[in-house]
């Protein structure tokens, strides 16, 4: 199993740099969270060189700077660069004081009073004025087109959506389909430009509620904040939870419809109401419509590789049936009692002087507003994605029939550029997808899955190996450091290889009594080796160390101490094995 990075940079930077950048991937996480895999992690980076620029400009960020700079790439996490990021808005007015960036991506592991952004500040004197012109420019027009923009957003959600419903990319060419996806990267391009402004502006116009409100209003002024944010943060579920609530009380008044979703497997439930005269009824009438407002959800939705509700609806007709036998209003729950300290708030607002009193009503209407207009907008940048992942899966199903893949699954395991490429030119797919690249990508994802997930944020860099702790009073052994390095990894106690080999996962701790010549295939994909007994020159001393796989034998009591599923931190250097997690 490959070693872990320590830096999200791919490249290596000044000392300065590499050490003291501060990464988040906090606020990112709406589309980009949890691991990725390398098809999600080469789209973020398509997204990274071809679409962040745009957004930046769009949000009056004058010079967008080194793109390679902007993201980092971590044990299969995406992250933003906050120190990069934090310098390039000092070109803007209200984040010229870097830290009202920066406290909104810190999680609790980060010490904000111990950090200097290594990149410094933005240089002032003339340069200065020309960015905060810039910014201003940009300010003025985005409040004067902010509306009209995203109802353009809109219309053109379903109207690519409509006509991607109605094109069947099994019968395109090959150049035909580049042009294509050549079209729907650059609507791709234009919605996430276009949804930029709405988050960032949402986002400086919050920033600068707490400010006036925290001067003006003391704790009432949190119990303001804390109810725009409640009203606000509604938006983004709200909406289709409601529609699915009102899908649900329709098939709930059709029996033979329920009867057909409450039959077998969730994933056999479209083709069974197409087959059947009142459940085609029921597709066409209210499926449809649902699908079209809200099928292009899904989880996680930058990572390419999960289906969206249009493509498979499994999701959608498990919420039907619990949402029909629960047999509740939704209006009814979120018909929230009102808190007494949200009329604290209005009393105490309404003591202010009438221009400050004006200026913070203006201050929550444009905050408001553009968070109104972000969760409306967003779900044309989330179609922009589908678009995009719907060609990428006919090229996937097109490697399947060539046998380049063995499955669609492993689209998940391509990168997206050889994709490109692929369409671009005529190159036989074999030369442009090495299955050797397939196979390593697959691996290094795998033996990512397996280690303790990095934190939210963090400065500089991060070693796993350094920075789990031990379970109190849990197990420590001590055996004979045989293969240098330190790992961490989920155990896998293996008794009788025959039986178990194929239980084995890319990155696991392999613990057992010990070894001989018939495991070696275990040790290539082994993240270490723990071992009951063993010397220096024993069969997994000598393997480990030709596979550079870190290694401790002779712990006496392994396979008796340490759990399948445990996480344990192994030492080749120390000859110590530490159970980090139970």
């Amino acid at each position: 199993a490959p070693r872990p990075r320590t830096s999200p940079y791919l490249e290596e930077q000044a000392d300065a740099v590499q050490k003291g950048t501060l990464w988040s991937r906090m606020d990112i996480g709406e589309i980009f969270t949890g691991g990725m895999s390398p098809l999600g992690q080469s789209f973020a980076q398509y997204y990274q060189h071809n679409v962040h620029r745009g957004c930046a400009v769009s949000t009056g960020v004058r010079d967008p700077g080194d793109l390679s700079l902007h993201m980092g790439y971590f044990q299969g996490h995406v992250y933003l660069n906050i120190s990069y990021t934090a310098y390039l808005l000092g070109q803007c007015l209200p984040t010229r004081d870097q830290s009202r960036f920066t406290k909104r991506f810190v999680s609790e592991e980060v010490d904000l009073a111990a950090y200097r952004n290594p990149f410094g500040t933005w240089p002032g004197g003339v340069g200065e004025l020309r960015t905060t012109a810039f910014w201003l420019r940009s300010t003025i027009a985005e409040m004067r087109n902010m509306k009209k923009r995203a109802d353009r957003m809109v219309k053109s959600r379903f109207y690519e959506f409509d006509r991607a419903r109605r094109l069947d990319l099994t019968r395109f060419e090959r150049w035909e389909l580049r042009d294509e996806l050549a079209r729907r990267l650059a609507y791709f391009h234009d919605m996430h430009v276009g949804y930029m402004p709405y988050y960032m502006n949402a986002f400086g116009f919050y920033g600068l509620l707490e400010a006036l409100s925290g001067a003006w209003l003391g704790q009432e002024g949190d119990s303001l904040r804390n109810r725009i944010k409640t009203d606000m943060s509604s938006l983004r579920t709200v909406e289709s939870a409601r529609e699915l609530w009102l899908l649900a009380q329709a098939a709930r008044r059709r029996p033979r419809v329920m009867e057909i979703i409450r039959s077998g497997s969730p994933a056999d439930v479209p083709a069974g109401l197409r087959a059947d005269e009142e459940g085609r009824a029921f597709w066409d009438a209210h499926m449809e419509p649902f699908l079209r407002e809200n099928g292009t959800r899904g989880r996680q939705e930058m990572e390419l590789t999960h289906p969206r509700w249009i493509d498979d609806p499994s999701y959608v007709f498990q919420m039907i049936r619990r949402y029909a036998e629960d047999g509740f209003s939704i209006d009814e729950i979120l018909d929230r009692p009102a808190d007494p300290r949200e009329d604290e708030a209005a009393r105490a607002l309404a003591r202010l002087p009438l221009p400050k009193r004006r200026l913070i009503g203006k201050v929550i209407s444009l905050y408001e507003t553009c968070s109104r207009l972000r969760e409306t907008t967003r779900m044309s940048m989330i179609t922009s994605i589908w678009l995009v992942r719907t060609v990428v899966y006919e090229v996937g199903r097109r490697l399947v029939a060539a046998g380049v893949l063995r499955s669609l699954d492993e689209v998940a395991d391509l990168d997206f550029a050889d994709v490109l490429r692929y369409l671009e030119g005529t190159d036989d797919a074999r030369e442009v997808f090495s299955r050797a690249a397939i196979e390593e990508a697959r691996r290094t994802f795998q033996s990512y899955a397996r280690l303790p997930e990095p934190p939210l944020s963090f400065v500089g860099e991060w070693d796993v190996t350094r920075s789990v702790r031990p379970v109190p009073d849990g197990v420590r052994l001590e055996g004979l450091g045989a293969s240098p390095g330190r790992v961490v990894g989920r155990a896998r106690i293996i008794e009788d290889l025959v039986w178990q080999a194929d239980e084995f996962q890319v990155g696991e701790i392999l613990v057992t009594r010990f070894t001989d010549a018939s495991w070696t295939p275990l040790f290539a994909i082994a993240g270490a080796v723990v071992t009951d007994i063993g010397s220096m020159l024993s069969h997994s001393s000598i393997v480990s160390r030709e596979f550079h796989v870190p290694s401790v034998v002779n712990t006496k009591h392994a396979t008796q101490t340490v759990k399948t599923g445990d996480m344990v931190m192994v030492d080749g250097d120390r000859g110590v094995v530490e159970v980090v997690e139970d």
